[in-house]
C-alpha cells in the first residue's frame, strides 16, 4: 500500500515537474522569439535611415 502511494505521488510530482519545465521552456522561446523580432525590426529601421 504504501509503495503505491509512494509511486503515485512520485509520478505525479514528475508530471508537475515535467510541466513547470515545460511551460518555462515556451515561455524562453517566446520572449527569444520577440528579442529577435525586435532586432530585426531596429535592423531593418536602421537601414532606412541610413538610406
Amino acid at each position: 500500500m504504501l509503495a503505491t502511494l509512494a509511486a503515485m505521488s512520485g509520478a505525479i510530482c514528475g508530471f508537475l515537474l515535467a510541466g513547470h519545465i515545460g511551460m518555462a521552456a515556451v515561455s524562453i522561446s517566446s520572449v527569444l522569439a520577440g528579442m529577435a523580432a525586435g532586432y530585426l525590426g531596429r535592423r531593418l529601421v536602421s537601414q532606412d535611415q541610413a538610406e
